[in-house]
């Protein structure tokens, strides 16, 4: 009905329309989503309602979907040519690169976040760590304990090949050495979304890992134990790369997974994980880690043991 209603403003009086009808074509969804709950005609319409009203629109409110239409891909194009273009390494590009930084970062906290992240993520996210604000002191670098730098070696190669010798190799291998010292930091912002360590903040150190062999395409759920950050040379350049040593919540048995009640309801994204978590650690970079995870340990009825659910909270 809606729609032949529009149909008709547009065929008739040649209409043009408002955010009102655009928020009109949404109403059969909410309805088959969440019943006919008085809350969806006073949040939803009510709050965008609010929010257009503060905004100055000299009084040309047909005009505004075209206005968002046009910043969001100015702020789609802005974000392209910051993260792509090399920028001379002098005093008025470092200054505007901060500047951009920092209002990237105030974007987070609101629902700009999305409107700049929109495009090109999946063409940046390997140099964000090159981006990312954090300080790099190489007075507070420790040595790792061997099990993490054997493990980061390997991870190492996954990035650049087999360019690095270990730190313990035998002088005949004549490749340069992969330092065995990183700087160990309590969290890590990345444009505004932080990822912490559990012993620095526990809500920000559930994670999302993307996962190649999960069928189900559900990514797996960690935690993070520690953040460190490791510096090495390739081909003459200086990288600053962050590291994150999680342990990986175990998956559920196939028995126990046909128990859990989230599974049939895909858009939920949610999913049950046993409680305990895997002894050995997994070491990821920053593009690995898909988002944060909402969690709530319980024992549910038909599985003997303590779960915990994951739900996402990919943005």
């Amino acid at each position: 009905h809606m729609m032949k209603y529009l149909e008709s403003l547009r065929e008739l009086f040649d209409h043009q329309f408002v955010p009102n009808h655009h928020l009109s074509m949404h109403l059969m969804e909410c309805l088959l989503l969440f019943g006919p709950v008085h809350a969806w005609w006073a949040f939803p319409f009510e709050r965008f309602n609010g929010l257009l009203q503060r905004m100055n629109t000299n009084s040309k409110a047909d005009e505004m979907s075209l206005t968002f239409m046009r910043y969001f891909y100015l702020g789609s194009n802005i974000k392209l040519l910051m993260a792509e273009t090399e920028w001379p390494d002098l005093p008025p590009f470092r200054a505007m690169q901060a500047a951009y930084a920092d209002a990237i970062r105030d974007a987070a906290r609101g629902t700009r976040l999305m409107d700049i992240r929109s495009f090109g993520d999946e063409h940046t996210k390997s140099d964000q760590a090159q981006s990312a604000s954090f300080i790099y002191d190489e007075r507070k670098l420790t040595n790792l304990p061997d099990d993490i730098y054997q493990a980061l070696l390997r991870r190492v190669e996954t990035i650049d090949g087999a360019i690095f010798a270990s730190a313990h190799a035998g002088v005949d291998d004549r490749r340069p050495r992969l330092p065995h010292a990183a700087q160990h930091v309590p969290s890590f912002d990345d444009r505004g979304v932080v990822y912490a360590t559990h012993k620095s903040s526990r809500n920000n150190s559930f994670v999302l890992l993307a996962s190649e062999n999960d069928s189900e395409g559900f990514p797996v759920a960690a935690q993070i134990e520690d953040i460190i950050l490791h510096g090495r040379t390739v081909n003459g350049k200086a990288i600053i790369q962050p590291f994150f040593i999680v342990h990986e919540y175990v998956p559920l048995s196939p028995k126990d997974a046909s128990c859990d009640p989230y599974r049939e309801y895909e858009d939920l994204q949610t999913r049950l994980f046993y409680s305990r978590q895997n002894a050995k650690p997994r070491i990821v970079t920053l593009e690995e880690i898909r988002c944060h995870f909402a969690s709530l340990k319980y024992t549910p009825k038909d599985i003997d043991q303590e779960c915990i659910i994951v739900r996402s909270l990919d943005r």
